[in-house]
């Protein structure tokens, strides 16, 4: 403060060198001019006039009231301020309270402000602080926590935030972050032990989301759309969506494949496994393969004559019937373990043979395999208990007139057996 006082003085002296220092009387005193523009206080002589040491001595206590003025209070300077020195800084006294860098009208609406805080500064001590239009835009405080009061713009045509080169992590957080009323999504780096790579997000102090550097999303909730149609899809190559539960495609896990256009197993369809066994597969054309047994209490096919035409009754049952092969076999398990089938003991018929007599009960699969409805076979078998029974009416109406018959001519043995008799006795 002293030098600067020093400094002061010779500019002074040097800029006001017309002064003559010299006790006159004060009888003859100089005449004013004009003034100075230092100080409203000072006196000011023309070129070449001489001023007594009142006046000189007026003009120094001026002078230096206008120095203590600017040290103490404002300095206005108007042009730039250059400072060489190795290490430059600006800074406040002792007191180590705040200094106010201002633009404009400092904390009114048409002003701009820098406040760097010092230790004894209650409001952000060793911070800094950014306000602008009399607003607080941003601050910068001693934990190196940057706040934010608006909107975070960046016009960069790449623009990204990232940690330093530790690469470590980077929180976002709303709210009190990790605690119960707080948000936060952590962007996890290289060297983070935790999700490497991946991104967290909390909600009131739980993970809720994982997103993971080989492209897992994991949900530590439930996943909830509240879409008027909601839906998840693939992306346009329309391949397939894997739903997993457990460990998926092993004997502990179970999946439910929803496949696209683009999948070339089963396009368009849906197989559901039961461990690392296909349980269902449902295929576009809406028929449905299952691998194990099925329970229900009901199996209901469409069957109302305004779904049906050209209606003819069902011929030669009886014959076709007949004609089946019934056989008991066992399922070549271990060759075709992707098909579950079971391992014990089992009868039906063969679809190969079948065919040949029924081939509206057979169907082949894309593989070519053949499968039997075995539903279908019912109306051949009702039709054959009905042929059966046409033919045992027959034979009881048959049988029945034989029967009439041979009780005529019993009566007429019978008859003809007394007739004899009585010759008999007669010729005796």
């Amino acid at each position: 403060m002293k030098q600067l006082k020093i400094l002061m003085y010779l500019f002074i002296i040097l800029q006001t060198a017309q002064i003559l220092l010299a006790d006159t009387d004060s009888s003859n005193p100089a005449k004013l001019s004009r003034p100075c523009g230092l100080s409203e206080n000072m006196n000011c002589l023309a070129n070449g006039e001489v001023a007594d040491a009142d006046i000189i001595n007026a003009n120094f206590e001026a002078l230096d009231n206008r120095i203590n003025d600017l040290t103490e209070q404002d300095l206005h300077l108007f042009s730039h301020l250059y400072m060489h020195n190795y290490d430059p800084y600006i800074r406040t006294s002792t007191n180590d309270r705040y200094l106010i860098i201002s633009g404009g009208n400092g904390f009114k609406e048409s002003g701009g402000v820098i406040v760097a805080r010092g230790s004894k500064n209650s409001y952000n001590p060793h911070g800094l602080d950014f306000l602008t239009g009399g607003h607080t835009s941003m601050l910068i405080v001693s934990n190196g926590n940057v706040e934010l009061f608006g909107h975070q713009i960046m016009h960069h045509p790449d623009p990204y935030i990232r940690t330093s080169s530790n690469d470590k992590q980077l929180v976002l957080s709303g709210g009190t972050g990790w605690a119960h009323t707080g948000g936060v999504i952590v962007l996890r780096g290289s060297n983070e032990k935790h999700n490497t790579h991946g991104l967290d997000f909390w909600a009131g102090g739980k993970i809720s989301m994982e997103l993971h550097k080989n492209q897992n999303v994991m949900f530590n909730g439930h996943q909830i759309m509240n879409n008027i149609d909601p839906y998840i899809r693939t992306s346009s190559n329309d391949r397939r969506i894997v739903i997993s539960g457990g460990v998926g495609w092993t004997p502990t896990g179970g999946i439910i494949v929803v496949r696209g256009a683009n999948d070339p197993m089963n396009p368009h369809g849906i197989d559901m496994y039961a461990g690392n066994k296909p349980a269902l597969v449902i295929y576009k054309d809406t028929s449905a393969h299952f691998g194990g047994s099925v329970t229900a209490q009901n199996f209901i096919k469409a069957s109302d004559k305004r779904f049906k035409k050209d209606i003819k009754p069902l011929k030669d049952s009886l014959s076709k019937a007949l004609s089946l092969k019934p056989v008991s076999f066992y399922y070549k398990a271990e060759e075709f373990k992707e098909k579950g089938f079971s391992t014990k003991k089992q009868i039906g018929l063969i679809a190969n043979d079948a065919e040949q007599v029924i081939p509206e009960s057979i169907h082949t699969d894309r593989e070519g395999f053949k499968h039997i409805d075995y539903d279908t076979l019912t109306p051949v078998l009702i039709g054959s208990i009905q042929e059966l029974n046409r033919k045992i009416t027959t034979l009881k109406n048959e049988n029945n007139s034989l029967k009439k018959s041979n009780d005529f001519y019993a009566k007429k043995i019978a008859w003809l057996e007394r007739e004899i008799l009585n010759i008999s006795q007669k010729i005796n």
